[in-house]
């Protein structure tokens, strides 16, 4: 069971300075942020970063949980809090933009599909000499709605 949206929200906020409570966010400031997160997951799901994130479009439940496994928390939080900081009149500093940079190669290496090698026409030697037919190199791309590995 992943967090909720609000939780990466507040966490995200929280690491540029702008509240350490949820109280503290206005409702404006809270859309805001959540159409930057919406917008963030969908830049990640059209590079092919797929991580079980449910989506919207902005205007969704704050409140959802986002079934997102925890090895990608940090990159959610932090890359979240570099997208928001301009926005709030904040900067973050150099460690969040490293840790966002370390947090997401963890998510890149977790979601990375690496295509099986074969020579063109030649899939191996089978039984007795037999030559077996090259495998084609497909990859089911879902959407985070409907993974598929």
């Amino acid at each position: 069971m992943g967090h909720s949206k609000r939780h990466f929200i507040t966490e995200a906020f929280a690491e540029i300075g702008k509240a350490n409570y949820e109280f503290d966010l206005d409702p404006e400031a809270l859309q805001s942020a959540l159409r930057r997160l919406d917008a963030m997951m969908a830049e990640w799901n059209g590079r092919g970063v797929r991580i079980g994130y449910i989506g919207g479009n902005g205007l969704g439940d704050i409140d959802e949980d986002t079934l997102v496994p925890g090895w990608a928390d940090e990159a959610i939080i932090l890359n979240l809090a570099i997208k928001l900081a301009p926005g709030f009149g904040k900067s973050v500093s150099p460690d969040t933009k490293a840790g966002a940079a370390r947090a997401m190669n963890t998510v890149m290496s977790k979601t990375a599909q690496s295509s099986a090698r074969s020579l063109v026409g030649y899939g191996g030697a089978g039984r007795n000499g037999q030559v077996l037919p090259a495998q084609p190199e497909t990859i089911a791309l879902g959407t985070d709605d409907t993974l598929e590995f």
